[in-house]
């Protein structure tokens, strides 16, 4: 996938990773076009806070609604 990204003229500036655009967890698709370059601590807030909201769910349950919150300054 790295390879792809990088064929596809993505780059990564220093505190950066590419992260989902929509993440799997919610419907997203394992491909290039799903993915930009993203600061890492957005990466892992985001996703974090995603991860949390639907681990109990049962699998396949739709959702509908995620709330993000800024982190505390």
């Amino acid at each position: 996938m790295v390879g792809a990204l990088l064929e596809s003229g993505l780059r990564l500036a220093p505190g950066q990773c590419f992260s989902y655009i929509v993440p799997p967890i919610l419907g997203g698709e394992w491909e290039a076009a799903n993915f930009e370059a993203t600061d890492l601590a957005v990466h892992f807030g985001i996703l974090g806070q995603i991860h949390l909201q639907v681990k109990d769910l049962p699998e396949a349950t739709p959702i509908g609604e995620i709330r993000i919150v800024p982190p505390e300054v």
